[in-house]
């Protein structure tokens, strides 16, 4: 299979993001190689190239194989007191729907919401898979970010989930926490203290720092406040926290039971969910 990512930074000559304006045109036609290349090799349903890459990222994603594949992975990561059947999940930074894909068939008679701030990727996820199964719904939060939404005005650290007190059994972050700052973190953990239900968990991946952590692409970053940033031009790009911080403002949300699961991108210098640090909380 062709490995679309070297290719285009060999020719373009510089970092490949979705973002750039300027490969917008490669990336319509590589949305429809992609789908021939996915006709070849009978991969099931799923949003095109182009809007897949607003999740995964573009390297290794030519095919469609890597999304199936982290979407499986994020799901096998929850561990089983995680309420799936019939269950009310919100899911948030939600994407096109990765998770979503993956609990089609789990979510059984339950119901699930996913909330994001990337427009294309909800719109995309409404018209494919809202549209045909009523067990789902997606949700645009405008919320600023500076590498994923800078022209929304509503901070993160005071934006209010768009839900009722204690609806969901279940509640994912997957890779939402390494894009936000101290006090958004503490803001989006209020919220999802307020969402869940008695008994019901919150499962959130992050970036742990210790002294595990010297050697990884974290290494040289800069401390903002109680977070530590990899870019102080744009540091929402990558974000992580120590345990302590965090300890302390799960404790301070309300939340009083917390497992801690080590992830593996510390050895695999990773940054993706499947790969990330992980709490699994109850109230």
């Amino acid at each position: 299979m062709l490995h679309i990512y070297p290719v285009l930074k060999k020719l373009y000559g510089a970092r490949v993001s979705f973002n750039d304006p300027w490969l917008k045109p490669a990336f319509a036609l590589l949305d429809v190689a992609d789908a021939v290349a996915r006709s070849f090799s009978h991969a099931p349903p799923m949003p095109p190239f182009s809007i897949r890459v607003r999740t995964n990222g573009v390297q290794g994603e030519f095919g469609g194989r890597k999304f199936m594949a982290s979407a499986q992975q994020l799901l096998q990561r929850l561990p089983p007191e995680v309420a799936l059947d019939g269950a009310r999940i919100l899911d948030l930074g939600c994407s096109c729907g990765r998770l979503a894909h993956a609990l089609r068939n789990r979510l059984g008679s339950g119901h699930y919401s996913g909330l994001d701030i990337d427009r294309v990727a909800i719109e995309w996820a409404r018209g494919h898979l809202q549209a045909i199964d009523a067990r789902f719904e997606f949700r645009v939060a405008e919320v600023y970010s500076d590498v994923y939404n800078a022209a929304a005005t509503t901070r993160a650290a005071s934006y209010v989930f768009p839900f009722a007190d204690r609806t969901f059994d279940t509640i994912v972050a997957y890779s939402v926490f390494t894009h936000l700052l101290d006090d958004e973190v503490q803001n989006y953990l209020r919220n999802a203290s307020r969402c869940l239900k008695p008994g019901g968990r919150f499962v959130f991946s992050c970036f742990v720092l210790d002294a595990a952590a010297g050697a990884s692409f974290l290494a040289g970053a800069s401390k903002l406040g109680a977070t530590h940033v990899l870019s102080t031009e744009r540091p929402r790009k990558a974000t992580a926290f120590e345990a302590e911080f965090l300890e302390r403002s799960l404790r301070q949300a309300g939340f009083g039971t917390v497992r801690y699961l080590p992830g593996d991108w510390r050895r695999a210098n990773q940054q993706s969910g499947a790969d990330q640090d992980l709490f699994v909380c109850g109230l």
